[in-house]
């Protein structure tokens, strides 16, 4: 499968939905084209992945396989030649760079021709897999289809257009999105594995399906309609539930910052993707000036990224 000669390949930012996904809410992702990639061959490789360990995984995974969607020899040709994926993406802080390179790969050495949007998903999922032990297929499909994504809770996917035009209703009525770099990288993997940890308590899951889904289904409607005050009112409710149900996926500085920002009523701190360092999600209430209030961090405004 091929869309173009030299596509660049997009990241992607989880908005809402972080861990509760996994327990039936609603999620929504979205590229962020500003920070991309692409493939190359150079003289000297140079890639963040070790691309000879995915091609090993890959060659163990078809070989128990009776239609291999992607052509090993010519992955492994490329690989001798110094293929390469050359990437703006940060590694390790939750936008997809794992993503963005499994795109690239299906998209360049794929057999496996027309696919719907779920046989590609999956196929997607099975080269990620790599990466994270288990993957859904939507951060590597973003990238290559370009597309927003509305997850529902049977992890079907409908698309979402307009996105710019959400973030633009948000900051007419003083909602300004960024994105915090904690400048720490890390695994997702670890952090998935303690949530799923605490669902072994029932209490915990009750209260998660009882209280927080709600909560995370009113903030994903209210953007998606473009409704700020009731967006605003959801956002508050659910960033403070975060801090509580997940105070170890937050940095203590990031969590420590985020308790000032909200009872000051600057604006909300939230998780991006898993925590534990990467981003975190910014909604400010005074727009650039809340930058003020973070001196030690790279803000970058989300909107332009998109």
């Amino acid at each position: 499968m091929t869309t173009s000669s030299h596509p660049d390949y997009s990241s992607k930012v989880l908005l809402f939905g972080e861990y509760s996904v996994l327990v039936g809410s609603s999620a929504l992702a979205h590229p962020l084209t500003k920070f991309s990639g692409r493939s190359m061959s150079l003289k000297k490789p140079l890639s963040a992945f070790d691309l000879k360990g995915l091609y090993s995984y890959l060659e163990a995974y078809f070989s128990a396989v009776e239609k291999p969607f992607l052509d090993l020899k010519k992955f492994s040709e490329a690989l001798k030649n110094n293929w390469c994926f050359d990437s703006n993406i940060p590694v390790g802080k939750g936008l997809g760079s794992s993503g963005a390179l499994c795109a690239a790969i299906f998209n360049e050495f794929g057999t496996a021709g027309n696919l719907d949007e779920s046989e590609l998903r999956k196929s997607l999922g099975e080269i990620e897999s790599y990466f994270h032990m288990s993957s859904s297929g939507i951060d590597p499909l973003i990238s290559l289809l370009q597309k927003t994504y509305l997850i529902n809770k049977s992890r079907e996917l409908t698309e979402v257009t307009g996105i710019r035009d959400k973030y633009t209703a948000l900051e007419d009525k003083g909602v300004s999105v960024y994105l915090v770099d904690s400048g720490i990288s890390r695994q997702a993997s670890p952090f998935v594995k303690l949530f799923k940890k605490k669902l072994e308590s029932e209490d915990f899951k009750k209260y998660l399906v009882d209280e927080y889904l709600p909560i995370n289904e009113e903030v994903t409607s209210s953007f998606l309609n473009t409704d700020v005050e009731s967006f605003k009112s959801a956002l508050n409710e659910l960033s403070e539930v975060q801090l509580k149900v997940f105070r170890e996926m937050f940095l203590k500085d990031i969590y420590d910052h985020a308790k000032i920002i909200h009872s000051q009523k600057l604006g909300r701190i939230k998780l991006c993707g898993a925590g534990g360092g990467g981003f975190s999600l910014l909604f400010s209430y005074i727009g650039d000036d809340i930058k003020k209030y973070l001196p030690n961090y790279d803000i970058l405004k989300l909107k332009d990224y998109l």
